[in-house]
């Protein structure tokens, strides 16, 4: 971590590591945070991190992964648990939880030195899933502790958003449905997408029915005029044509991809 001495980056993707001895100084998006032994840290994507300064025994397990990977392994996982982690990114472990974060390190580190796995691309980003899903376990027990304020309340209504997505979003693409089954105006629902993930609406609603493809073409089998019918498009040009918008790929050329 010598390279981020005292020089701020922004990264591409996002990175996780553990610190196992010593301590430091990280800045995170232009504040500063103190990290110890038995510390996990979350940089989110495009975070700004630096190292500030480190004593002479500290050390970590660092792993890095590109955009992709990470909105791979963070599919379906709650939108206002990444906003939570984006401004608290580090977790310090009681002994009660160290035992499982130090051995989900141990196991991606022996993943990825074992270059010659046919399936290493794919044990990692289940090693990546499988971290994050225990880090939102660890903010869920802890979440009740906390007094809502006013980003509380809006990541409160941004997760019930994202819910209402997963559930409707295949039969319902317009904003006004979400707004009425939250009970708040399409003007608040876009000011809180836009202020806590930086899109709006729309583009959340999307976004996910350009994963949900995604997922389906990854399957060889399911006949493209079957996953137009499944997420409720007119034919299969007009998902085709969808999909091209976002992703700049053809439906066969992404299926040929996978």
């Amino acid at each position: 971590m010598r390279d981020f001495l005292n020089r701020p980056a922004r990264l591409e993707g996002g990175a996780l590591f553990f610190c196992t001895k010593g301590s430091a100084v990280l800045m995170i998006d232009t504040r500063e945070y103190e990290v110890a032994a038995n510390s996990e840290v979350f940089l989110m994507p495009h975070a700004v991190f630096m190292l500030v300064r480190a004593d002479a025994e500290f050390q970590t397990i660092f792993f890095s992964f590109s955009h992709a990977m990470f909105e791979n392994a963070a599919y379906r996982l709650d939108t206002a648990f990444f906003h939570y982690v984006k401004t608290m990114p580090i977790y310090s472990h009681s002994p009660r939880t160290i035992a499982l974060a130090r051995s989900m390190f141990e196991v991606l580190l022996a993943n990825y030195n074992d270059v010659g796995n046919v399936f290493r691309g794919e044990m990692l980003n289940n090693n990546l899933r499988n971290m994050l899903l225990n880090i939102s376990d660890k903010v869920r027990r802890n979440y009740a502790d906390l007094r809502l304020d006013e980003d509380d309340r809006k990541a409160e209504l941004l997760h019930r958003f994202v819910e209402l997505i997963t559930i409707h979003s295949q039969h319902h693409r317009d904003v006004a449905y979400y707004a009425d089954e939250l009970c708040i105006s399409k003007g608040y629902l876009a000011a809180v997408t836009r202020s806590m993930v930086g899109k709006t609406p729309k583009q959340l609603i999307d976004n996910w029915i350009v994963q949900e493809i995604k997922i389906l073409l990854t399957l060889s089998n399911v006949p493209l005029q079957t996953i137009a019918d499944r997420l409720n498009f007119p034919d299969q040009s007009y998902l085709g044509r969808f999909f091209k918008r976002y992703t700049g790929m053809s439906l066969t050329e992404y299926r040929r991809r996978k």
